[in-house]
């Protein structure tokens, strides 16, 4: 998807440099939702989306040179998005590796 909603996101992949790094929400963090011309922390995004703070830690963030390009399941940067003059495209997604859980 390319909003970056949900366990994927498409992004431009000439717009992002390799290695990416996967952590952790940091205090402080930040990044350009897409759609927005300005900053937006982290912590505002979660009060905005009304996620739990018992959540927001098991929330992956993807990096590009310390530049966040998603906030894993929920936004991609404005910067990294798929635009008119997109040649290759990078697609990331979620994957829970603790397996099904019981019933």
């Amino acid at each position: 998807e390319l909003s970056g909603h949900g366990g994927t996101a498409i992004l431009d992949g000439e717009k992002v440099t390799f290695p990416l790094k996967i952590r952790g929400v940091r205090p402080g963090d930040w990044f350009i939702p897409l759609g927005m011309k300005g900053r937006k922390k982290l912590q505002d995004l979660f009060v905005d989306l009304k996620i739990p703070r018992p959540q927001r830690k098991e929330i992956p963030v993807v990096l590009s040179k310390n530049r966040i390009v998603w906030v894993g399941g929920l936004r991609i940067d404005e910067r990294f998005k798929v635009d008119s003059g997109t040649r290759a495209f990078l697609r990331l997604s979620l994957k829970n590796l603790e397996g099904p859980s019981p019933m």
